[in-house]
């Protein structure tokens, strides 16, 4: 099964129209002084006023296409959640595919509202379900997806933060792994694409326990992880409050078989500037 080609489809686009006036009304602007990708809704409500323009990190999803169609058959109805979906056209092109159950989530309510207005009047993409979620605290019942796709959202929760002494904070890409081993069906596969490619030794050790079913270099350092969720990987959602509480009371990152992070916070935000 071949790709679709790569599109910018800028007749889909509808920037939102927020005028001046929406900061006195409490609607979210463009202001981002002294915001950054860690700093939640705030900042990425702000950015999506600011640039409504698609933006794709990393890679295209012609650059991934051919291995997920490998893992997912398009003639079964697998249950797909992509987290962190900002304004990315993948999930228009994986429908293109043949991929149809997609539900994105992602903790800005601009950018949902915005993929919500764009699709919804477009044959067939109306079906793409469009939903504001922190990807660290989603409502999804158990077992409820075949796979997760991540674009370096886990490539934010990690960086974003580290110089804070918040620990609630500095722990958020550890609850979001749990997350993610929560609402995957047993079996189920996390598609991560990450800038970090030692990223695997994190998947892979203890608690988390993936299997890394393959690792593959793409564009760059970017690097695509197969990761199988395992009945180990099950475990940490019993052993969570334990584990949560040492995190909190000084378990570093390292512990957990992930790489030093503060080091590649000003990388990640490279990552945008070198795709601008």
């Amino acid at each position: 099964l071949s790709p679709p080609p790569p599109s910018h489809p800028s007749h889909l686009l509808r920037p939102p129209t927020m005028g001046s006036q929406s900061a006195e009304r409490g609607e979210p602007t463009a202001d981002l002084s002294g915001l950054n990708y860690g700093d939640g809704p705030s900042y990425w409500n702000g950015r999506y006023v600011k640039k409504p323009d698609v933006f794709e990190w990393l890679v295209e999803w012609r650059h991934v296409a051919d291995i997920f169609c490998r893992y997912f058959k398009t003639d079964a109805d697998w249950r797909i959640l992509h987290t962190g979906c900002g304004n990315s056209l993948f999930p228009e092109q994986m429908y293109a595919t043949g991929y149809r159950d997609i539900t994105n989530v992602d903790n800005s309510e601009v950018v949902i509202s915005q993929m919500i207005r764009r699709y919804e009047d477009q044959v067939g993409l109306s079906e793409l379900q469009w939903l504001t979620m922190d990807a660290t605290e989603m409502t999804f019942a158990d077992s409820s997806f075949d796979v997760v796709l991540d674009k370096s959202c886990y490539d934010c929760l990690a960086c974003c933060k580290c110089g804070l002494q918040d620990r609630h904070v500095q722990m958020s890409d550890s609850t979001y792994l749990k997350e993610v081993i929560r609402v995957l069906k047993p079996g189920g596969i996390f598609f991560c694409i990450s800038f970090e490619p030692k990223r695997g030794n994190c998947f892979e050790s203890s608690p988390w326990s993936f299997c890394v079913l393959e690792s593959k270099q793409l564009k760059g350092s970017n690097t695509l992880f197969v990761c199988q969720k395992t009945e180990e990987s099950d475990k940490v959602l019993g052993k969570w409050p334990e584990l949560r509480n040492q995190l909190l009371h000084g378990l570093t990152k390292a512990d957990f078989g992930c790489v030093d992070e503060q080091a590649h916070d000003s990388e990640w935000i490279q990552v945008e500037e070198l795709a601008e």
